[in-house]
């Protein structure tokens, strides 16, 4: 199993899939933003019907140092495997993973925003050594699941998200 614990300083951080369109899903439920009709249903199957990374999750059991599933947002979910495994993090909001939908919908500060806070998109934010890299491009590339690499574990406490401005 998989367990939030296992992360060591250096270890890569990465997430599956998209993030923040379940966060823009619940935006337009509440009238706070209205995308084109075109990415309508896109938002409310996300919400709705989440995709299952079950499978995901045990092929990168033998690769992956430790994971989460984020659920509560990645800040927030990031920030419980840290305090697990007694470490920081570093992430870049220029890699973060944004649909297309999200891009199109929202400014850009609101698309960070969504990926960083929403909850409820259910994608994986796992860890592993840089030696492993390979893997789990090859794992990403067999699932036909994105996968992107968004930071790294550093000593420390907490979560730290750099802008590409360097803050």
């Amino acid at each position: 199993a998989l367990k939030r614990s296992g992360a060591k300083p250096g270890d890569k951080v990465f997430v599956s899939g998209s993030l923040g369109d379940a966060a823009a899903a619940l935006a337009i439920m509440e009238a706070r933003i209205e995308p084109s009709t075109h990415f309508h249903d896109y938002f409310h199957r996300r919400f709705y019907r989440p995709p299952s990374r079950i499978k995901l999750g045990q092929q990168l059991s033998a690769f992956a140092s430790a994971a989460i599933d984020v659920s509560d947002g990645l800040l927030a979910d990031l920030g419980h495997l840290c305090h697990s495994s007694g470490l920081g993090a570093v992430i870049h909001s220029d890699q973060l993973p944004l649909s297309q939908a999200l891009q199109s919908s929202v400014s850009s500060s609101q698309a960070v925003t969504m990926a960083l806070t929403g909850g409820d998109d259910y994608e994986l934010c796992f860890t592993a050594g840089a030696s492993v890299c390979d893997q789990i491009i090859n794992i990403a590339a067999a699932s036909n699941i994105a996968i992107s690499e968004i930071g790294e574990m550093v000593d420390g406490v907490g979560v730290r998200c750099l802008h590409s401005d360097g803050t």
